[in-house]
């Protein structure tokens, strides 16, 4: 503000100013009414006087400046606010509130009625003030009506002692426009010397034809003009148009109606501009104006239209108003017809148009027609020279725009479907788009069907510039990033993949700030941060199974924090303005972090069997979010739809259990096309009564306390050893406890298999060669999978089958039962000799168990390793220690201390040598370990392979002649003839060189487990049981008490001593 400028005083009246004419002109209407007690003679009485004037106690004449300070040197002539002011300004201010709340009441009694109330709140949307409002309902009534409506409308107090007259005209209020008035209200207390009334500021010529060809006004079968529709297509920052070349043109000849034109356009420019923009706003809206075809065309203009459809559920955006799937088809099929009239693709607009058909076919998810059309723009533009730079002015700055749009589009595509760009590998770019201040400070607001919310909460600044020049310089790193991955002939280096990488932290860092999360929160920066975490997810996801060496940079952990981040961007983005209105792009971000979400649990998770599928709770929760906000975004992008078919493909492909039950958020419109391919999941894969909630945290809890798992597991096994032979029944009971522990510990090492490989700070253990070869063939082959679950539940129920059909069906039963299952072991063992391409079976067929530290034990490990260490390098040394700690945990001998005996110094003991040899040993490299998993047995031919049809047979051939036999107990044909097919197997057995070690180590557990028979039949009756009976007389009666009751047991069950 001025220094000597006079001050206004209060802003919510703005009727009384301090300056010295409005107070003598409030002077002079005081003279007018009131009668002065004092007289003067001629001349002017000026109320307020100058800062000068006052110290000097001189006459003031009133002016800036006035006269006395004119003459005088170096004197600032200043008016100050009186703080007492006289009870005629305060009367004036007090008439000129009630004068405002008349009109106010006048406006509300208007909006009650319906021939009044939508033109009084399209006056309103347009901006109008009250009072003008007021007054033309004055001026209309009471030239037309007349009498009760005039009156009861201009004095609304007293509108119930008024007499209304039935309207019977057909709303004559929508068939004449208003005019604002140009004088103002008047009243019986109002001078006219007083101020105007409150009022907006009224629109320049050049702005009100400006407006008037851009928002007609409303006529009848025609979309109503929305409100704020004017704050998105005529923004402050909008360049002017000349007034006599203001063209009320549409470009388009699919509709008539201008107020769906212009709501179109308005959508587009709020949710989907500017990423991926080949346009600039402000040249096309000053050339869609103007009627003029340099930066404006009706290829341009429908396929914008085409686009904005996407975001609106208005009938008349659709080709078939009741199917939702039209949105856009109609102007979408003018523009194709409008380019495929062409014969010179080579202009601004044509190239723009093809950006925008990209944009749109991509939300209708027809992949193949967004490529190419996204293609045809950077080749057009690039033929063009659009890359080269010029002078400035506003052919270069369309022209860059236009470059980068094309070329951020074909990076995008080119990075979602793992190609190379149109550009070459060091391209020629133009400079990025100025930024204008402009421009930047333009406001933003969420424009929807409904218009543009009143509360200006909603408002922020658009930052439109700077966010267009990160997202130029974004796509320029994706660029690199791509001739990075897919360049021929030149290996992928971890060295460059870290330092593109370094180069996107680096940008992200860079961000300005006003465009950080929490600054502003506008679609288009929730999309560019979420369009970085999609290049960093895609630039690392062909490795997720590789580590770097030297690096803590794990691409599986950059892939997963980039999934989380885009899916946490997308909540924010929901909360804020719902997922109906999205950027285009947005449903292939959530199905590519969807995806990696899956690929991440199927990775880490070691599959035992299809009935069993993956149930991690975060990777569930995550894709249930995912799938949620798909299923929200259908109705706007018919892309979304086909991604929740691509996530329940891939969720049963990979054997991971997610919900995939949509129709509860989805309409049913939406829902008829998704319910047709929805998967009937199986019950049996789910326990029968526990709810997935208990069973997650089970899972959970058995992840986080391995130890104590195999601890209680080995403690309840060990109780079945001394349960036989206590009470009745005792061998049923037993049996049932141990059959459970085994069938249970097959789905704790599913659990732990996953633990082992997810863990976070320390990198797994190396595998064993049997957890190798045996993980291999189960995560190859579904058939070894099924199988060798099958063949596991059978031996480890086996016993407990046989013991339960002996008790019902006596001998005969017996026998049929342990023929039938060990039939079934051999045809099991068949298959997955078949599965594994003729390689011999390894026992047992599934993974082992493998040890993995407790969640404790990590943290006692890590806390002792970042123990301070001292001078002489041993950790602890120097650092107090609990007594308990040292004397419940003695060191080891090379860290004991020697006293030296002629100077009572101590010195640590020097490592042994035995100590480094063990550590060393462990630490080899053999070749089994960098051998492929499936060459760790080598395929059987000839009479290797009749060895293990052999080995395989004998158990069932055992089993029939046991079963053929009077009195199996002491016929020694079936026990002969069983030994004799073993041994004839370990004869044929391959013994040359070739032989592996896992396969040698394999037919030594086999040599071992013939001891069993010694225990089986004639043999076991006439010889192994009067050894055991002759060594039990010399044991002490505990040891042989349970001798005697596993007698019971080896005599009368087969399966307690098969192998």
């Amino acid at each position: 503000m001025d220094k000597g400028k006079p001050l206004d005083s209060d802003s919510g009246s703005q009727t009384t100013t301090n300056t010295p004419k409005s107070q003598m002109s409030v002077s002079h209407a005081g003279n007018a009414t009131t009668s002065s007690k004092r007289r003067r003679g001629p001349g002017v009485v000026t109320a307020n006087a100058c800062t000068e004037c006052r110290k000097k106690r001189a006459k003031c004449d009133g002016l800036k400046p006035c006269g006395r300070c004119k003459s005088l040197i170096d004197v600032e002539c200043i008016y100050e606010i009186p703080v007492r002011q006289s009870k005629e300004n305060l009367r004036h201010e007090i008439e000129t509130l009630r004068q405002r709340q008349r009109s106010s009441d006048v406006i509300f009694e208007a909006l009650q009625r319906l021939d009044l109330s939508e033109e009084v709140l399209q006056r309103l949307r347009d901006g109008q003030s009250v009072e003008t409002i007021s007054e033309s309902i004055h001026d209309t009534l009471g030239s037309r009506d007349g009498g009760a409506d005039h009156e009861a409308i201009a004095n609304p107090r007293h509108a119930d002692d008024a007499k209304t007259i039935p309207s019977t005209q057909a709303e004559p209020w929508k068939q004449s426009t208003w005019q604002p008035s140009s004088h103002s209200q008047t009243g019986s207390t109002r001078s006219s010397s007083l101020p105007e009334v409150v009022s907006w500021p009224q629109e320049s010529p050049q702005s009100s034809s400006r407006m008037e060809g851009l928002f007609p006004d409303q006529t009848p079968n025609i979309m109503p003009r929305s409100r704020g529709l004017e704050l998105i297509l005529d923004p402050p920052c909008t360049l002017p148009v000349d007034a006599s070349s203001s063209s009320d043109a549409l470009w388009t000849n699919v509709t008539g109606d201008a107020n769906l034109v212009h709501h179109l356009l308005a959508l587009y420019f709020c949710w989907e501009y500017p990423t991926f923009a080949s346009l600039s706003k402000e040249h096309f809206l000053r050339d869609f104006r103007a009627g003029n075809p340099r930066y404006c065309s009706d290829i341009l203009v429908n396929a914008l239209l085409a686009l904005g459809c996407r975001f609106s559920t208005n009938p008349k955006s659709r080709a078939n108003p009741l199917d939702p799937n039209s949105s856009g088809d109609h102007f979408f099929e003018e523009s194709q017809r409008l380019l495929n009239q062409e014969t010179d693709h080579h202009s601004l607009t044509t190239i723009q148009a093809l950006g925008i058909m990209s944009i749109r076919e991509a939300s209708c998810g027809r992949d193949s027609e967004s490529w190419y059309y996204a293609g045809q723009s950077i080749r057009l533009a690039i033929e063009m020279g659009l890359h080269l730079s010029r002078e400035d002015g506003d052919e270069h700055a369309v022209q860059s725009a236009t470059f980068w749009g094309a070329f951020a589009l074909d990076s995008a595509w080119s990075l979602a479907t793992g190609s190379l760009p149109q550009c070459s590998r060091f391209p020629c770019l133009p400079p990025k788009p100025t930024i204008i201040g402009d421009v930047e400070a333009s406001l933003w607001v969420p424009y929807t069907d409904d218009g543009a919310p009143l509360q200006r909460s909603y408002e922020q600044p658009s930052n439109v510039r700077s966010v267009y020049k990160c997202f130029c310089e974004l796509s320029e790193l994706v660029h690199r990033s791509l001739y990075l991955l897919h360049s021929p002939g030149k290996p992928l280096a971890a060295r460059d993949l870290l330092s593109i990488y370094t180069q996107f932290l680096s940008w992200y860092d860079q961000v300005p700030e006003v465009l950080r999360l929490g600054h502003n929160f506008t679609p288009a920066v929730l999309f560019a941060h979420m369009y970085y975490h999609f290049a960093i997810l895609l630039l690392f996801r062909p490795l997720i199974k590789l580590r770097f060496i030297g690096s803590k940079v794990l691409p599986r952990d950059v892939c997963s924090q980039a999934a989380d981040a885009i899916q946490g961007l997308l909540t924010s983005y929901s909360q804020l303005y719902t997922l109906q209105r999205t950027p285009s792009f947005v449903p292939y971000f959530v199905l590519t972090s969807a995806i990696m979400h899956l690929a991440i649990g199927a990775c880490s998770d070691d599959v035992v069997d299809d009935d069993a599928a993956m149930r991690d709770p975060h990777i569930s929760e995550v894709l249930d979010q995912g799938i949620k906000d798909l299923v929200q975004m259908a109705p706007c992008h018919r892309f979304a739809e086909q991604a929740l078919h691509i996530l329940r493909y891939l969720a049963r492909k990979w054997n991971i259990d997610v919900e995939m039950d949509e129709k509860k958020d989805m309409s049913t419109e939406h829902y008829d096309g998704l319910a047709q391919a929805a998967p009937c999941r199986p019950a049996l894969g789910r326990p029968l009564s526990l709810p997935q909630r208990w069973l997650a945290l089970y899972d959970d809890f058995i992840s986080k306390n391995a130890g104590q798992v195999s601890q209680i597991e080995s403690a309840l096994r060990s109780l079945t050893y001394v349960i036989p032979g206590r009470f009745r029944d005792a061998e049923i009971a037993s049996e049932s406890i141990h059959s459970a522990v085994q069938l249970l510990s097959v789905y704790h090492d599913h659990l732990l298999r996953r633990a082992r490989c997810s863990a976070v700070g320390r990198p797994p253990p190396p595998p064993s060669a049997h957890a190798r070869y045996t993980r291999f063939w189960a995560q190859k082959s579904a058939l070894y999978r099924r199988v060798a679950v099958v063949l596991q539940t059978v031996t480890y129920s086996q016993l407990l089958c046989e013991m339960t059909v002996k008790r019902r069906g006596g001998e005969k039963a017996r026998w049929r039962v342990v023929v039938l299952l060990e039939t079934i072991k051999a045809v099991c063992r068949l298959l997955l000799l078949r599965a594994a391409r003729g390689r011999p079976l390894l026992t047992p067929a599934l993974p082992e168990r493998e040890q993995l530290a407790d969640e404790d034990e990590t943290l006692v490990t890590s806390r002792e390793a970042s123990e301070p260490r001292s001078d002489s390098g041993f950790p602890g040394d120097g650092v107090m220690e609990p007594l308990a700690t040292i004397t419940t945990r003695p060191s080891p001998a090379y860290e004991r201390e020697w006293i030296m005996p002629r100077t009572g110094l101590s010195l640590p003991s020097l490592p042994d040598s035995s100590d480094i040899s063990s550590y060393l040993l462990g630490r080899v490299l053999t070749a089994d370990d960098i051998k492929p998993a499936a060459k760790l047995l080598n395929r059987l031919h000839g009479r290797g392979q009749v060895a293990e049809v052999l080995h395989i047979l004998a158990p069932l051939i055992y089993a029939l002649a046991l079963a053929r036999s009077g009195n199996p107990r002491k016929a020694w044909k079936p026990w002969l003839l069983g030994l004799a097919v073993e041994l004839a197997a370990r004869q044929l057995r391959d013994r040359s060189l070739r032989a592996t070690t896992l396969e040698r180590d394999e037919w030594n557990r086999r040599g071992w487990a013939m001891a069993w028979w010694a225990m089986r039949g004639a043999f076991y009756a006439d010889v192994s049981s009067r050894v055991i009976a002759r060594v039990s007389r010399s044991m002490p009666s505990i040891v042989a008490g349970i001798l005697d009751d596993y007698e019971y047991l080896w005599q009368t069950y087969y399966f307690c001593t098969s192998a």
